[in-house]
């Protein structure tokens, strides 16, 4: 978590709040709002910024009702983040000339206090682990919060830890854009067939159709393998087996590697999921994923994942 995010969690536990709140009523305790029409292309101005006077917080009143909530959250941000001073006039989208590096981390900043004020990651997590249905999960936090589509869409990806994809979809059935957790695959499949392509993802998974406005989305969420070991050999002669089957014995210094990496994206979940990322890791290396449908490969797997979080376990 960055320090901005932590300190939006703080302001957050000091008011005692959780969404839904009032976010004009936390933000009137910092400065005073005004919502006007700008004569220029900006989301916000805040003014006074770290003066002894109170600062004040121009809102773009001609902006909708989701980015003004955003640009709100946002400001207030520049307000108590302690190194933002002066007066910042706040463009949710890149700008670019001169100080341009400094006020776009300043704007990075403030984005990330904004979707944390709005989206708290522990409420993001409660709220996750109370609903099975991801469509239904997805909706309620953009409802609740009353943060915009795509803000929730990037702090929902970048809070919850199993293993999901998402993508906008074109009325031709094809990803228009992709989210993705830190362990679900690379999506890059999707960008040469439909999302409705059988066995696109080889681990097990859940599939999720809907819309969002007038978006239409899809989501893959996957639930783990829970694989049983029925075979007694070690992982090192079954993935000596596999390979002599299909004529890869080569392959297995780029096995080893990938299975590497691909733990290490994995280690923080439960077994049954980490087997699954290590699958859909393998699926979609174009010189590894013939391994997939060998029926031992799901026995290696199991085998090299217990035997990494042993490893692992004994570090600690």
């Amino acid at each position: 978590m960055f320090p901005e995010e932590k300190l939006a969690a703080r302001t957050l536990l000091r008011h005692k709040l959780n969404p839904p709140y009032d976010l004009e009523k936390l933000a009137s305790d910092y400065g005073d709002i005004k919502q006007v029409v700008f004569p220029f292309k900006a989301d916000g101005v805040t003014v006074g910024i770290g003066s002894a006077e109170r600062p004040t917080i121009y809102i773009n009143i001609e902006s909708p009702a989701t980015r003004r909530k955003f640009t709100l959250a946002h400001e207030l941000g520049h307000i108590i983040i302690p190194w933002h001073t002066g007066t910042v006039v706040s463009h949710l989208e890149n700008k670019k000339g001169e100080y341009a590096f400094e006020y776009e981390r300043m704007e990075q900043e403030a984005n990330r206090f904004a979707a944390e004020l709005l989206m708290p990651a522990a409420w993001i997590k409660d709220c996750y682990g109370k609903e099975k249905d991801f469509s239904f999960f997805l909706k309620s936090v953009i409802k609740v919060s009353g943060a915009s589509r795509d803000a929730a869409l990037i702090k929902i990806f970048s809070t919850i830890q199993d293993s999901i994809i998402c993508a906008r979809i074109n009325e031709d059935g094809y990803a228009v854009t992709k989210h993705r957790t830190s362990s679900a695959p690379y999506p890059s499949i999707l960008d040469t067939c439909s999302v409705y392509t059988d066995k696109i993802f080889q681990a097990e998974h859940n599939f999720y159709e809907f819309s969002l406005g007038d978006q239409n989305y899809a989501a893959w969420v996957f639930v783990g393998d829970e694989i049983q070991e029925v075979d007694d050999r070690s992982w090192r002669e079954i993935i000596q087996e596999i390979l002599s089957d299909l004529g890869m014995t080569t392959k297995l210094i780029n096995v080893n590697s990938t299975m590497a990496a691909a733990f290490r994206k994995a280690d923080h979940l439960d077994e049954k999921h980490a087997c699954g990322s290590v699958i859909n890791s393998f699926s979609t290396k174009d010189d590894l994923s013939n391994l997939v449908g060998h029926p031992l490969f799901k026995q290696y797997v199991v085998k090299r994942v217990k035997e990494l979080f042993k490893r692992d376990q004994k570090k600690t």
